[in-house]
């Protein structure tokens, strides 16, 4: 009896010194293989590789924003054309050009850094001042446009335009009161 009391009171000791060397040892010595990727930066080659990337797709964006504007050119004067033709009437063709224009815009000015602000739309509800007719508009439109695509190529791809963005939120204005009427 007194040998067994012996063997389970030595095994207990052991057990109590390995659970009090194993919780000795501390947890930053052997940090996972998670967490040293973390900490060390990557090679010099794959930084290049990366930044050469954002470089490339900045460059792209800013062409697409470009092309964008060219679009809604081509679109405000294919308008123009066929309102002069049509007697001041917008076809569901129009509608459809004036949509694509809007879209188009809407992504310039989000490109830019310019947003939706609450009181430009309750300026648009309003409608604009001066009592602009369609074909009055639709020039407005046209000039704008221009006016837009002169701002996008002045600019660079490293800065925000305020008068670039000026000149969307009045197509964008413009477009949007052709589509009403």
């Amino acid at each position: 009896m007194l040998k067994t009391v012996f063997h389970i009171f030595l095994t207990s000791v052991f057990i109590l010194a390995g659970s009090v060397l194993v919780s000795a040892q501390a947890e930053d010595r052997f940090p996972d293989e998670h967490s040293r990727r973390r900490e060390a930066p990557p090679p010099v080659g794959v930084r290049e590789m990366l930044e050469k990337m954002r470089i490339d797709k900045e460059k792209k964006d800013y062409d697409e924003m470009l092309a964008r504007g060219e679009d809604v050119i081509k679109l405000a004067d294919q308008l123009e054309k066929s309102l002069g033709n049509g007697g001041g009437q917008l076809s569901d063709v129009d509608r459809a050009k004036l949509q694509s224009i809007e879209k188009d815009v809407k992504k310039i000015r989000s490109e830019l850094g310019g947003n939706d602000d609450a009181d430009d739309e309750a300026k648009e509800t309003e409608g604009p001042s001066g009592g602009l007719t369609v074909s009055s508009a639709d020039s407005s439109l046209k000039s704008t446009s221009a006016v837009l695509l002169q701002e996008l190529k002045q600019s660079s791809r490293f800065s925000i335009s305020v008068p670039a963005i000026e000149a969307s939120n009045a197509t964008l204005k413009l477009a949007r009161f052709l589509l009403r009427k």
